[in-house]
């Protein structure tokens, strides 16, 4: 089993279980298939839940028309435990349309004993987690990527988030 890391630089409350999808668009695109070049073949099946983060460019990501990508609520500053779910009654999650990259995703909970640090703190040790396994050590970190489950949750204790109690897993 595997855990699916999510990423986000400008998607406004994304992991807040206001949007089913979360779309990577072409900047994202190439760096997504490098990392995880099977990605759409990922099943459900497969992953017992995803986590959400707010990259810490998010906080002072800009959108063209001018409009922060932050909107300075608490729940920005907590990571995200999120299942994915197929909107076709398959096993697949994942769009890829040689463009762009949709995951389909909803909400399980907030990890409120983090903030804003501890998060990206968390994020930042799975990258470096996946750079390794990747042998891949310059360059920008992918928003999407998977890691094993045991790993992610050996991790996770250490920041005292029990993951046993969330179900599906």
């Amino acid at each position: 089993m595997k855990i699916l890391i999510l990423r986000t630089i400008s998607h406004t409350k994304i992991w807040e279980g206001e949007q089913k999808v979360c779309t990577y668009d072409t900047r994202a695109y190439e760096i997504i298939k490098q990392w995880e070049p099977n990605i759409e073949k990922f099943k459900t099946i497969d992953f017992s839940f995803c986590l959400g983060f707010y990259s810490n460019k998010y906080f002072s990501y800009l959108h063209p028309n001018g409009r922060n990508a932050y909107l300075g609520t608490e729940n920005e500053n907590k990571p995200s435990i999120l299942n994915t779910f197929s909107l076709d009654n398959t096993n697949n999650f994942i769009r890829d349309n040689k463009k762009e990259i949709n995951v389909e995703i909803k909400l399980i909970k907030k990890i409120n004993s983090f903030n804003r640090d501890k998060m990206n703190e968390l994020e930042n040790i799975l990258i470096n987690i996946k750079r390794k396994e990747l042998k891949l050590f310059t360059g920008y970190p992918s928003l999407c990527f998977s890691l094993d489950k045991n790993l992610v949750l050996s991790l996770l204790k250490k920041y005292n988030v029990d993951m046993e109690s969330i179900g599906n897993m």
